[in-house]
């Protein structure tokens, strides 16, 4: 009887030590950056080998979504991941597609198009394909308010792209006879962050993600050495590892209330996501079977601070732009430039908690580029204004919004997000066209 009594008293006690310490984890709100490792990455973030793995490289534009069609389960489950509260979408599930030109679209062949239809391109990164792919239905449905007849929204942007991609992109599809009536660049923070990284390591921000070309470009052609290959193993099975832990806990409603349940799991995905990019750190630095057969170009600010170059990074993104909008002015097709909204872009919207807890890392260097990048992106976009090209900074579209909008530490933001942002962009074509 006595041994049934200390078992028990060691549970009681156990299960108080557990309770205690979950109050005061979260009373101090303790490990903050561990918990919220613990939340499911953004669709970017490829465990299976990146752009190697999820994209085909191509010889103008730097690479096209592999995917013929994403199956309609696997898009369920995808939605699911990064909007939890959103039912999918019939406009979502008409973009799960990749159109003739590698982007995923509701749209897929541009010699399917007809003479009475209202041709809208979109490019930029991320951002952009997320507006067209989540958001493009709120502004198709603005426009066709207008009286301009059936919209056809043609995606032409995708994660990690940057100027003058875009301006690729657009000059590719004009080249092939794409009948655009308006052209929509939405961009920003891939050139000033994914430059800005790149620049610092000595590779000219005029060329694509060297992270994403260069190593996609050594393993599509066989071009990678056994380092390389024993370097990439080692990422992947780190990144798994991180993956099957986060997983693992969002199945468990019940534990991941548990403050202390995700400050502990997030300990170990956080130690599974540092030797994840150490060993990627020293792939990069590997010299690349691929990057003997790459051009190389020099500029004085390279190889320096990640932020040494920005003012150059700025110039190729206005004279991008200012391309764009002289080729389509030519073409008698109007064109829209919008600089992306960003969280780290200082009073831009009243965050949640929830925001705080997911979306917001101050001593990233997410937030140090933007914080230094955006004013000179801002600057930039007045001198593309003065040229007399519609220009619009979007940074304060979320302005007065209290709800919960971005959904990770980059710039991603959720379902609803995306709607708010194609209906701001609707507004501005309208608005600017009369």
């Amino acid at each position: 009887m006595e041994g049934v009594k200390k078992i028990l008293l060691l549970c009681l006690s156990a299960v108080l030590t557990l309770v205690f310490t979950e109050l005061v984890f979260r009373i101090f709100d303790l490990m903050p950056a561990e918990r919220q490792a613990t939340e499911l990455p953004g669709e970017e973030h490829h465990p299976d080998g990146g752009v190697a793995a999820a994209f085909r490289l191509h010889p103008f534009q730097g690479w096209a979504v592999a995917e013929q069609t994403v199956v309609e389960a696997d898009f369920q489950k995808r939605w699911d991941n990064i909007f939890p509260q959103s039912k999918v979408s019939a406009w979502a599930l008409a973009n799960r597609s990749r159109n003739v030109f590698g982007f995923l679209s509701s749209f897929g062949d541009y010699r399917d198009l007809q003479e009475e239809d209202f041709v809208v391109g979109i490019f930029g990164g991320s951002v952009a394909a997320q507006m067209a792919i989540f958001g493009g239905d709120i502004l198709v449905n603005q426009l066709e308010e207008r009286d301009v007849g059936r919209v056809r929204l043609v995606n032409g942007a995708a994660g990690g792209f940057k100027q003058p991609q875009q301006l690729m992109v657009f000059s590719q599809m004009l080249l092939l006879g794409v009948p655009f009536d308006v052209v929509v660049n939405l961009d920003g923070l891939n050139e000033i962050r994914t430059g800005s990284f790149d620049a610092s390591d000595g590779y000219h921000p005029l060329f694509p993600s060297r992270s994403q070309y260069l190593k996609g470009l050594a393993f599509s052609a066989g071009a990678a050495s056994r380092s390389e290959i024993e370097l990439a193993g080692g990422v992947i099975r780190a990144q798994r590892l991180a993956d099957t832990w986060r997983l693992s806990l969002a199945g468990r409603r019940w534990l991941q209330r548990s403050h202390l349940v995700r400050a502990l799991v997030g300990s170990r995905i956080r130690m599974l996501e540092a030797e994840a990019r150490n060993l990627e750190f020293q792939m990069q630095r590997l010299p690349s079977g691929s990057e003997k057969y790459v051009a190389e170009l020099g500029d004085p600010c390279l190889s320096s601070s990640s932020t040494a170059c920005m003012s150059l990074i700025g110039d190729i993104w206005k004279r991008s732009s200012l391309a764009m909008a002289a080729i389509a002015h030519s073409e008698g097709i109007a064109y829209y430039h919008f600089l992306q909204p960003n969280q780290y872009v200082e009073g831009s919207k009243p965050f949640t908690d929830e925001e705080r807890r997911i979306a917001l890392r101050e001593t990233s260097l997410n937030a140090e580029v933007v914080r230094v990048g955006y004013p000179v992106l801002r600057e930039r976009g007045l001198e593309i204004k003065s040229r007399g090209v519609s220009f619009f900074d979007l940074t304060g579209v979320y302005l007065g919004r209290e709800e919960t909008i971005y959904r990770d530490s980059c710039c991603h933001v959720n379902w609803q997000g995306n709607q708010i942002l194609g209906a701001a962009i609707g507004e501005r074509i309208y608005g600017q066209a009369h």
